[in-house]
């Protein structure tokens, strides 16, 4: 992507059309728009300085170093149909948070993420259903996880490799890995479509965390389609030993006095392990005791199953909660740091946070999270740095555009106010 791109989606992010960053900048909209339509490729230093104030980014991240979304190491899951569009999608997403992170280290923020590598051998020979099952065996035995069920995989993922998991919505992308190979670090992402369940969403995640694991994973721009590549088929196998191992079958079929496997015990197996019933029946199927009167055609959802056996209610709260976004703890926790130290504006944290301005501003507020030493005029002036920089006198027209940008809601404003004066909220 070439700087007036990168110029463009900064601007987006903060939601900034090219007039208001003219304004805010000193920079002529024409310069603007010329930079951005790719007929003139170069800014004076000064000016990108001016641009990458009022967009919450840092001159790097426009220009050389803001081709992260180009170079980072990506493997996608998706549907056998996968759309490259939500894969595309999917990417950008990725880049954007990793970006957030990149601009956090610039500003000296605390909590960079620290990646693992996991000494764990594993049986290189075969192919990849064995290296799947082999690797997944390793972790379990190497950390002491036993043969039962696990927790949280998203917890699991941060404690093994360090790395960070977000739940959002990405069309038809199931799950995506993303790695920054010159920063070292990687983001996790979690569909939260309406076809991605509790159970799917544990799947993926330990399908992801399966790429973080195998050395050279994941390539670069791994392809949708129909045809899947060994990288994947060899995560699908990871992600269900390590989900629901051969033997913690057979430990749960023993400790419950299962001696032939019905419907209900499918169920309740599925259940116990929280994964899907297509899951539970091949491993069943792989010791050889599936239920004869179950198979793939006619395999009931796990909605039907927790309908038909007992726990619909629990099954419905867990999809509930499923299609919740999520944002990266650790990086909401930096941006909040930074906003609260005057480092960030708002608009990057808002847009984290999956909220608009105004929301997002008075839910801070309210949480006592107000940037140190700033009152309402010191942030218009901080959005107008640019235009002081040009050595400009900002006019009534600059100053509206960035109370606009900055403030949207004087509510918000006003409960800024009350808290630093220690008043109550009515009134």
């Amino acid at each position: 992507m070439e700087l007036g791109g990168r110029i463009r989606l900064a601007r987006e992010r903060v939601g900034l059309n090219q007039r208001q960053l003219a304004v805010l900048t000193g920079v002529s909209q024409p310069t603007i728009s010329r930079v951005e339509r790719g007929e003139r490729s170069t800014l004076a230093v000064t000016e990108l300085h001016r641009i990458a104030v009022a967009t919450g980014t840092t001159v790097p991240a426009l220009t050389r170093e803001a081709d992260r979304g180009e170079r980072i190491l990506t493997a996608a899951r998706t549907a056998a149909t996968g759309d490259p569009g939500a894969v595309s999608a999917a990417a950008s997403a990725a880049a954007e948070l990793l970006e957030l992170d990149a601009v956090l280290d610039a500003l000296s923020l605390p909590g960079r993420q620290e990646r693992r590598d996991l000494a764990i051998t594993y049986e290189r020979r075969g192919g990849p259903a064995r290296q799947g099952r082999s690797l997944a065996g390793e972790v379990r035995r190497a950390h002491q996880l036993g043969s039962g069920p696990l927790p949280d995989v998203d917890d699991l993922i941060g404690q093994l490799t360090g790395v960070d998991v977000a739940h959002r919505d990405l069309g038809g992308v199931s799950g995506f890995c993303a790695v920054d190979p010159d920063r070292g670090t990687a983001i996790v992402l979690i569909g939260t479509g309406p076809n991605e369940t509790a159970e799917r969403q544990r799947f993926t995640a330990a399908h992801e965390l399966a790429h973080l694991l195998f050395p050279g994973d994941p390539k670069h721009r791994t392809p949708a389609g129909p045809v899947r590549p060994p990288e994947e088929l060899r995560a699908d196998e990871f992600a269900r030993h390590l989900l629901i191992p051969l033997d913690g079958v057979t430990s749960w079929m023993q400790a419950n006095g299962v001696e032939e496997v019905t419907e209900a015990e499918l169920a309740a197996l599925a259940n116990t392990f929280r994964v899907s019933p297509r899951v539970a029946l091949i491993q069943l199927t792989t010791i050889g005791r599936a239920p004869a009167a179950v198979g793939e055609g006619s395999l009931p959802t796990g909605r039907q199953l927790a309908y038909r056996h007992g726990w619909g209610a629990a099954y419905d709260l867990a999809q509930s909660v499923a299609g919740v976004e999520r944002p990266p703890v650790r990086i909401v926790d930096r941006a909040t740091q930074a906003y609260r130290l005057g480092r960030l504006g708002l608009a990057p944290l808002a847009r984290l946070l999956g909220q608009p301005m105004p929301e997002a501003r008075a839910s801070l507020a309210e949480a006592g999270v107000v940037p140190v030493g700033r009152t309402a005029d010191d942030t218009v002036a901080a959005a107008l740095s640019g235009h002081f920089m040009a050595g400009l006198t900002p006019d009534g027209q600059a100053r509206a555009i960035a109370r606009q940008v900055v403030d949207r809601d004087v509510t918000a404003d006003r409960a800024v106010a009350r808290l630093r004066a220690g008043l109550p909220e009515s009134g």
